[in-house]
C-alpha cells in the first residue's frame, strides 16, 4: 500500500538525467516515510548501505535546539533518494511504496523522533507540522551509475561542506568505478580515482609499508589512523596523472601496473623515513618504517607536498628506473629537518594548497652544508 503526501508548490527538474523533486514535507511525514541505510560492515555490498552510525552529540545539539528556541529555524534542505519504480507523482500528492532513504539530514529527523518520543508537548505544539525542504532524487535500481552519484551526492555535500566522515562512501565507491573502467564506461577522472583507490588500499594491506594499517578506510572512528582515504586519495592523484601520461605500463596490458607503483611508493616513503628519521620509528620485524605520532609528515600536511614532489618528479623523468634516484636526490639534500613536521611546529601553518607549495618550496631549498 502507497502512502500519500500532500505537494505544496513541487518542483521538478533533470540533472545528468536524473529526476528531482524539491517538495516540502512535515516532520511527521519524515518520521514515516524516510530511514537511513547504515553500512553493515560487508564492504563488498555497497548496496545495502553507506551511512556512518549517528553523532549524538550532533542530534541531542539539534533537539536543544528545536526544543528550547522559540521560532527555531532549519532551512538547509534535507536530501533524500528513491527507486523510480517506488514514487508516483501527480499534480497534488506524492505516493510512496517505499521509504525515502535519507542521504543528507539523518540528523535532523533523529532530533525530531526524540523529540516525538520524550516532549510530547513540544512536538505536538511545535514540531509536528513543521515543513522541511526536501530534494528527492529519483533513481534506477539498476543503473550502477545512479547508485555512484547517490553515494557521491553524500560525498560532496559532507566533504566540502559541513564535517562528516566520509572515508567509508569513498572506499565504498571503489567497486562501481572498477565496473565503470571494465565496461569502457569511465570518464578520465574516475580511471584516476580508481587507480588511486586501488594504490591506497594496497599501500594499506602490505605489511612492508610505512602505510600498512595507517589508512582510514572506513574506520573513521579510529583516530589512530593518521590518515583517511579521502585525503590520501586526493594526494596520489597527481602521481597517477603523471604515470598515466608516461606509458610506463603498457607491457604489462594497463595503463598502470598497481603493485609496481606501490613498490615506488614503498621504497619512496623509506627514502622519507631515512631522511626524517625522528619523525618514524624503525619495525625491525617488518624492516620498514612506521610513524610518530608526534609528527605530521603522515597526515595531509606531508602527504599532499611529498606526494606532489614524486609526480613533478615523475613528469620530468623519462625512464622508470630513475624516478627514485632523482627524488632521492631532492628529499637527502633538502634542507629541512625532522623539528620542521613536528605537530604544531614549523609546518603546522601551511596547512592548506598554498601552504602545500611553501612547503614544497622549503623541501626543495638544498642544504649547501
Amino acid at each position: 500500500m502507497m502512502n500519500r503526501i500532500e505537494l505544496n508548490n513541487e518542483i521538478s527538474l533533470e540533472q545528468s538525467e536524473v529526476t528531482m523533486h524539491f517538495i516540502s514535507m512535515t516532520s511527521e511525514e519524515l518520521i514515516d516515510n524516510s530511514i537511513v541505510e547504515y553500512f553493515d560492515g560487508n564492504e563488498s555490498n555497497i548496496y545495502k548501505g553507506y551511512q556512518r552510525q549517528l553523532v549524538r552529540s550532533h542530534y541531542m545539539k539539534i533537539v536543544n535546539f528545536l526544543v528550547n528556541d522559540d521560532k527555531p529555524l532549519l532551512p538547509t534542505a534535507i536530501l533524500a533518494a528513491i527507486d523510480n519504480d517506488d514514487v508516483k507523482i501527480n499534480n497534488s500528492s506524492i505516493f510512496l511504496n517505499s521509504k525515502l532513504r535519507i542521504v543528507d539530514g539523518q540528523h535532523r529527523i533523529k532530533a525530531l523522533h526524540i523529540i516525538k518520543e520524550n516532549y510530547h508537548d513540544i512536538y505536538k505544539n511545535k514540531c509536528r507540522s513543521m515543513k522541511f525542504p526536501v530534494i528527492l532524487l529519483r533513481l534506477d535500481k539498476n543503473n550502477a551509475d545512479h547508485r555512484l552519484l547517490e553515494i557521491r551526492s553524500f560525498v560532496d555535500i559532507n566533504q566540502k561542506g559541513k564535517k562528516v566522515n566520509t572515508d567509508l562512501a569513498k572506499s565504498l565507491i571503489k567497486p562501481i568505478l572498477k565496473k565503470r573502467v571494465r565496461d569502457n564506461q569511465a570518464s578520465s577522472s574516475e580511471v584516476v580515482e580508481l587507480y588511486a583507490n586501488e594504490v591506497c588500499t594496497s599501500l594499506n594491506q602490505n605489511k612492508y609499508s610505512s602505510w600498512y594499517n595507517a589508512i582510514r578506510l572506513g574506520d573513521g572512528l579510529n583516530t589512530r589512523k593518521p590518515v583517511g582515504i579521502n585525503m590520501f586519495i586526493e594526494s596520489l592523484k597527481p602521481i597517477i596523472l603523471a604515470v598515466l601520461k608516461k606509458e610506463w605500463f603498457d607491457d604489462y596490458g594497463s595503463d598502470i601496473d598497481v603493485e609496481k607503483l606501490c613498490d615506488m611508493l614503498i621504497e619512496y616513503w623509506n627514502i622519507i623515513g631515512d631522511k626524517w628519521s625522528d619523525a618514524f620509528y624503525w619495525e625491525e620485524s617488518i624492516n620498514s618504517f612506521r610513524v610518530d605520532t608526534n609528527y605530521s609528515i603522515q597526515k595531509g600536511i606531508g602527504v599532499h607536498p611529498l606526494h606532489q614532489i614524486l609526480a613533478e618528479t615523475i613528469e620530468n623523468t623519462d625512464v622508470y628506473e630513475n624516478v627514485l634516484l632523482k627524488a632521492k636526490d631532492v628529499i637527502d639534500n633538502s634542507s629541512v629537518t625532522s623539528e620542521s613536521w613536528i605537530r604544531g611546529g614549523e609546518f603546522s601553518i601551511y596547512n592548506s594548497k598554498s601552504g602545500f607549495q611553501e612547503i614544497i618550496r622549503k623541501i626543495k631549498a638544498r642544504n649547501l652544508e
